[in-house]
This record gives structure tokens, sequence and C-alpha cells, in this order.
């Protein structure tokens, strides 16, 4: 794995996010000014992977704002019932893979989920081995290896 393409950085504001090879940027929940911030650096697509209930919380709307901003954006939840969505994790997969040179934004509340769907779509292409993935975790800033080991018993046993 080479680690020098995965990069802990920032916006202008100082939100951080872990890029990955320049069009990937895994993340938290992005504010409005965060989500103008990345459109000015030329990312060009969001992926929103909260459930719908954790969006209520917010005091704007991701949709709205994002075709405001002209960006790309996309809905998918990955956790259903506090377990992994396979097939939403194939859409997640699909739509990453038939859009291979964009620039995306994933994000969910703190990241974790964000890491995760990156990972089940590097599974899906057969890109990383079983051990190769907890040091790609730990790059992406995945802290709980126990979800990324729940993670591959879903996509890999449930073939």
């Amino acid at each position: 794995m080479n680690v020098s393409s995965i990069v802990k950085t920032e916006l202008p504001s100082g939100f951080p996010f872990v890029c990955y090879q320049d069009c990937y940027a895994l993340c938290g929940q992005p504010q409005p000014d965060n989500l103008k911030e990345f459109k000015e650096l030329t990312w060009t697509h969001i992926l929103n992977l909260r459930n719908p209930e954790e969006l209520q919380t917010l005091d704007f709307e991701m949709s709205g704002l994002c075709e405001k901003l002209s960006l790309d954006y996309s809905h998918i939840p990955i956790i259903v019932n506090s377990n992994f969505d396979k097939q939403a994790l194939q859409q997640i997969h699909n739509l990453l893979n038939s859009n291979p040179n964009k620039k995306w934004v994933i994000h969910c509340a703190s990241g974790t989920r964000s890491a995760l769907a990156l990972i089940a779509h590097f599974l899906f292409l057969g890109r990383y081995k079983k051990d190769e993935l907890s040091d790609l975790a730990q790059q992406l800033g995945l802290s709980s290896l126990q979800m990324l080991d729940r993670l591959y018993d879903t996509i890999e046993n449930q073939k």
C-alpha cells in the first residue's frame, strides 16, 4: 500500500479531512462554508452517508445547498438497523466506479463511515487484500478495527 497517497489535511478554514490520491476527501459533517471551500478547491461530488434522521439535526438542507453550489450530490446511508447495508455499499461502489476521474467528498458524522465506504469500494475492486486492510484503515483515520471486520464480513461472506 502506498501511504504517501493518503494525507491528513484541512480546508483553509481549518476543517479537517483525509485525502486519498487527491480524488477522495473523507470527513465528518461539512457545514455550508466548508462545502463552498471544497467547491473552490475543485471538489465536484458530495456523497452523504448519514441516515435521514441524522440530517434532521442540521440547520441547512444538504441537497439544496449542493445544488445551489453546483455540486453533484448523492445520499446513500450505509448503516441500517445497526448493520452495514451491502446493497448500499454496492451502490456506492458502482457510483464511484462510474465516475473515476471525479473528486469526491465522502462524509458522515465523524468520518468513520466515510473511511469504511471507501474501503468497501476497494474491496469490491479487489484493490486490497484482507491483511492489508488494518493498515489502510488506520491511515484513513478509522479507529475501530472491529467495524472493519464487520464490513469485511458483510462484503465477503454475503457474496
